[in-house]
């Protein structure tokens, strides 16, 4: 990928995760042809490309890490994504990724269609911090209810 041709424009690269289903080339070509659009029509974007990590094990993220790379070398300047679950399920691992490009020499985003957030704006910064917050208070409340859900199943056998 290259830098934008046109000052101005900001490079826009889509990250999609697609599961294991048979379908993977119809589905990353339906995502391709909506985000060529979609970041199409707004003039001061220039579409940097679509990053597809395929299959049902997305633990090593080729695509997301190839693309924070490019991030880096400023081949793109801004990242879509339709939700936060497709950076990962860990909103302290969206935290992270968010933080750090973020802090680049040149910062670089990434808007959550779904939420309609941009982690280059500090509210939508603090919501995925709070969310996190609540993330782990939940799973406090989990492990803290776990102890009382096994006594009241033996009492109940």
């Amino acid at each position: 990928m290259k830098k934008s041709d046109e000052p101005g424009k900001t490079r826009v690269a889509a990250y999609v995760r697609i599961g294991g289903s048979g379908q993977c080339d119809q589905i990353l070509e339906v995502h391709t042809r909506y985000y060529q659009d979609w970041i199409g029509r707004n003039p001061e974007w220039e579409f940097a490309g679509v990053y597809a990590d395929i299959g049902p094990e997305m633990k090593d993220r080729p695509e997301l890490k190839h693309l924070i790379y490019d991030c880096e070398a400023r081949r793109v300047g801004l990242i879509v994504t339709k939700n936060t679950s497709r950076i990962s399920r860990s909103i302290h691992e969206i935290i992270k990724i968010a933080f750090k490009l973020r802090y680049l020499k040149r910062p670089v985003g990434i808007y959550f269609e779904t939420e309609n957030m941009n982690t280059l704006s500090d509210e939508s910064f603090l919501l995925l911090t709070l969310m996190e917050i609540i993330a782990i208070e939940e799973s406090k409340h989990k492990n803290d209810a776990l102890p009382y859900i096994y006594t009241q199943d033996q009492v109940k056998r």
